[in-house]
């Protein structure tokens, strides 16, 4: 993972992980960081096992991450006893998705397992974005990132979207979802790393900052908006709802609001699932929660299961048009919570 002054995820990222994989099973490639608090955090994890590397400080350094990760990860071909390489960004948190959304050891451990057990390309398109100030809500989206089995990589791109191994006859797709805390609560903020991600690309010239460009597309949509726009473009549309992520968070003992805010309904519930579809009144004064059975919405809607797209995850297919054609998430027999606001 290469970060740069990350003062509020970077300890929630080492600690989340940390007690999945192992502090002394982390890297980290600080990119330049001059923030004390940061500076103090990578101190303190190194102490601890963490493997930090210091020797990529500068935004060509940046541009070039997709080939610092691929020879880290050779490295350990040569040198180290590993299984699986997940390349990560700081604001991306490793969970799974099978019958069941969890975040926690058991579940991601057995995950990696499984996916060791497979020969090929391995893959993950489910990523689920935080909603702006709505801790535990979350928006599902197909972003296609790689992971690696020991000894199988060839190349990786800056993104982390184009994987190479040397079994690319075979592409397997992997039970892992990433949660991307990419919203932070504080609209400038998001600017202000999306500035500092652009910087290769424009040379610190603002005016550059809301070109059209194929690289860095959705930092430059920041530059294009409003902050208040920005938020409403997230209400009134069908998402997710994890009651026990927030929650899980606070067991790491860090405080989430810096990382997410607050704001929303908080329900006490426990879905079998992990999760309920959820969606609100642009307003928000009337909210839908509801139960999703995956297999059972691919097994009633066939032009879904049959989809080289959709098939891969139905969860995405009924939040972007399923519940809005009033296709049901479930057998008949469940009642949706329904919660109005004065």
């Amino acid at each position: 993972m290469m970060q740069r002054n990350e003062v509020a995820l970077l300890p929630l990222w080492l600690r989340h992980h940390g007690l999945l994989f192992g502090l002394p099973n982390l890297c980290v490639i600080d990119n330049g960081s001059d923030d004390p608090a940061v500076l103090a955090t990578l101190r303190s994890a190194e102490a601890r096992g963490v493997h930090i590397i210091r020797g990529h400080m500068t935004p060509a350094d940046f541009a070039a991450k997709g080939e610092i990760v691929s020879d880290i990860i050779r490295g350990w071909d040569r040198d180290a006893d590993y299984d699986l390489a997940i390349p990560l960004d700081c604001d991306e948190f490793v969970g799974v998705l099978t019958d069941r959304l969890a975040l926690d050891r058991e579940s991601i451990l057995a995950a990696c397992a499984a996916v060791c057990r497979e020969q090929g390309t391995f893959l993950t398109n489910r990523v689920l974005l935080n909603i702006p100030l709505r801790p535990g809500y979350f928006l599902p989206q197909s972003i296609q990132r790689g992971l690696f089995r020991a000894g199988t990589i060839v190349t990786l791109d800056h993104g982390f979207h184009a994987p190479v191994s040397t079994m690319p006859e075979r592409w397997v797709q992997t039970p892992f979802v990433y949660f991307h805390m990419h919203n932070r609560p504080d609209f400038e903020a998001i600017r202000a790393f999306a500035r500092q991600k652009l910087y290769h690309l424009t040379g610190g010239d603002d005016r550059r900052l809301a070109e059209d460009r194929a690289e860095g597309a959705h930092l430059a949509h920041y530059f294009r908006t409003t902050g208040e726009a920005f938020e409403a473009s997230y209400r009134g549309r069908p998402d997710i709802y994890m009651p026990g992520f927030v929650p899980y968070l606070t067991e790491l003992a860090i405080d989430p609001e810096p990382v997410l805010g607050s704001g929303g309904i908080v329900l006490h519930a426990a879905p079998p699932e992990g999760y309920l579809v959820h969606k609100s009144d642009p307003d928000e004064r009337r909210h839908v929660f509801d139960r999703f059975d995956a297999d059972w919405y691919a097994r009633e809607n066939l032009d879904v299961a049959t989809d080289n797209f959709f098939g891969i995850w139905p969860l995405l297919h009924f939040i972007m048009h399923g519940w809005d054609e009033g296709r049901r998430p479930h057998p008949p027999g469940l009642a949706p919570i329904v919660i109005e606001q004065g």
